[in-house]
C-alpha cells in the first residue's frame, strides 16, 4: 500500500497508462480472430465484457475482502493472472482461424 498521496498518484498513473495500452492492443487481437464479416461484432464483444468486467469486479473484490481480508484479494488476482497466462499460452499455440472463402477459393 502507498504510504503517501503522491505514491498513490504516481501508481494510479502507471496503472492507467498500462491499461490504456493494452485495452487497444487486444481489441485489435480480438478482430484479427473473425472472419472480416464478424469484426464488427467481434469488436462489440470484447467491448461489452471489458466494460462488465470492470463494472464486476470492483464491488466483487470487496466484498471479498470484507469477508477473507486483503491479502485475499491479491491472491485471488495472482490466480486470475495464471488463468490468463494458461489461456493466452493455448491460444498462442492453436493454430489461425482460415476464413471460410479462403479455404474454398481453391475449389
Amino acid at each position: 500500500m502507498a504510504e503517501t498521496s503522491p505514491i498513490a498518484k504516481v501508481g494510479t498513473f502507471f496503472a492507467g497508462a498500462g491499461f490504456s495500452l493494452v485495452f487497444p492492443a487486444l481489441g485489435v487481437v480480438a478482430v484479427k480472430a473473425v472472419p472480416q464479416q464478424n469484426q464488427g461484432s467481434a469488436l462489440a464483444t470484447y467491448t461489452v465484457f471489458m466494460d462488465l468486467s470492470l463494472g464486476i469486479t470492483g464491488p466483487l473484490a470487496g466484498l471479498l475482502m470484507a469477508w477473507a481480508g486483503i491479502s485475499t484479494i491479491y491472491l485471488a488476482a495472482a490466480g486470475l493472472v495464471a488463468v490468463a497466462l494458461l489461456l493466452s499460452w493455448r491460444l498462442k499455440k492453436r493454430p489461425p482461424a482460415v476464413a471460410p472463402e479462403a479455404a474454398t477459393s481453391g475449389q
